[in-house]
């Protein structure tokens, strides 16, 4: 393939770049793919997110179960079979004996023990529900971080060929003065050289935008969508906290794993609870008996016995193993809350880095923008003074590169800016499917 049978205007390429940098992914296409339309599906379908709600439904049954003892406990016991008295004083006797025993129980007070285990399963479930939260916004994080890479690279991937073609054209103008005679093998050359290595930064883009698709099809389980139907996100600026401090405000009152930690600081402590009261308080409990007895125990006949009683248990192992258990709670409550201690630092520092990274892109960003326009307007200029010949093709070969460099670095930080919003949006908990366009799941 000849270097230089390509030709195409580079003022009409650089306008579609410029569109390009100020509009994003056109989102027209009516096969539009966004992450509005993609995120719902694949958060309904994570094995984390429904490993979570599979948890979270079966402690809902434990609280039931728990809840359970307070209901009156039935006992049914029937008995038949044949017995034989030999008695020393009177006649043996030989009897089908028949008897059925029906017992209700009703707990009536336990100082505290079946209610603090209610407590605890329902903390437990809303623990799992903080865990489960968190586990849907992991996956939207992640999918929208892959979702931008792949948006970003493609991007750079099409900057990268827009100078390749430029630089074509430009050897295809040096070719012309050379056979003019008012131009050099030499010039011809270097433009050569100059598009084997703009080739070669292409060929590595196109490397990392197959590892940025492996990534996505990695956490969507899905193969990623042709780029032409992907919608550049929205910038949720219009969520962004005013400062760092507040920031981090949010996310101490709102992530979810923070959340998670405080319910398991309460779950701990009111085992501490559970453990006094089972170990060291008896229970109440109110019993009636019912027997029906025929031909039993040697005597001939019908018998029924009706027996209402109150009755108190108490059980204490004399190893002192209840002082134990409430020893233990006792130490890991204080474990959890060391826990949740260096949680919020970590939290903390989450916040500060997407916050710091944020603000940072942003400025650069702009400082990108302007010196775009500075290096589209060089090159412009280098351009007109090389056909008058009052500049050398190495300085238009590297007013493009200044050109392609500026325009990839812009690309790179405006995906930048988007990555880091969403992760602030993440570590403050308050990222879901509203901020992208999605419909919430229920």
């Amino acid at each position: 393939m000849s270097g230089f049978d390509i030709t195409c205007s580079w003022r009409r390429l650089f306008i579609a770049t410029a569109v390009l940098l100020v509009v994003g992914v056109s989102a027209g296409n009516a096969n539009a793919e966004s992450l509005g339309d993609l995120l719902p599906g694949v958060v309904k379908n994570d094995d984390v997110v429904k490993a979570a709600q599979a948890e979270f439904a079966a402690k809902k049954q434990e609280e039931k179960v728990v809840f359970g003892q307070w209901y009156p406990t039935l006992a049914v016991t029937a008995n038949y079979g044949h017995e034989k008295q030999k008695p020393e004083t009177a006649d043996d006797t030989t009897l089908v004996t028949r008897d059925v025993n029906l017992s209700v129980t009703q707990l009536i007070w336990d100082f505290g023990n079946v209610n603090s285990q209610v407590r605890e399963k329902r903390m437990e479930a809303a623990e799992v529900a903080a865990r489960l939260k968190d586990a849907r916004q992991t996956i939207m994080r992640d999918v929208i971080l892959a979702y931008i890479n792949v948006l970003r690279f493609d991007q750079t991937i099409q900057i990268a060929e827009r100078a390749i073609e430029i630089i074509v054209e430009q050897g295809r103008l040096e070719e012309s003065r050379l056979k003019i005679g008012a131009g050099t093998s030499t010039d011809v050359l270097k433009a050569k050289s100059k598009l084997a290595s703009q080739e070669d930064l292409r060929v590595s883009l196109l490397k990392q935008l197959r590892t940025a698709k492996n990534a996505y099809r990695e956490t969507t389980k899905s193969k990623p969508p042709a780029v032409k139907n992907m919608v550049r996100p929205r910038l949720p600026l219009d969520l962004m906290p005013g400062s760092v401090e507040e920031a981090i405000k949010l996310a101490m009152r709102d992530n979810p794993l923070l959340l998670s930690g405080r319910i398991t600081s309460f779950i701990n402590r009111q085992k501490v609870s559970t453990a006094r009261a089972a170990g060291f308080f008896p229970k109440v409990e109110g019993v009636v008996e019912d027997k029906y007895k025929e031909d039993f125990g040697g005597a001939i006949g019908k018998e029924r016995e009706l027996l209402t009683k109150l009755q108190m248990s108490y059980s204490f192992n004399l190893g002192g193993t209840a002082i134990n258990t409430l020893r233990q709670n006792k130490e890991t409550a204080k474990q959890w809350l060391s826990t949740y201690t260096e949680a919020r630092n970590r939290t903390e520092e989450l916040v500060r880095n997407a916050w710091d990274k944020l603000r940072t892109s942003q400025e650069r960003v702009k400082i990108l923008t302007d010196g775009l326009a500075i290096h589209s307007k060089s090159l412009e200029l280098v351009r007109k003074d090389r056909k008058k010949g009052k500049s050398t093709v190495l300085e238009v070969l590297d007013a493009i590169a200044q050109l392609t460099v500026a325009e990839g670095s812009l690309a790179f930080e405006e995906a930048e800016v988007l990555g880091a919003a969403y992760e602030l949006l993440y570590a403050m908990g308050r990222l879901n499917l509203a901020v992208v366009g999605g419909v919430p799941l229920k």
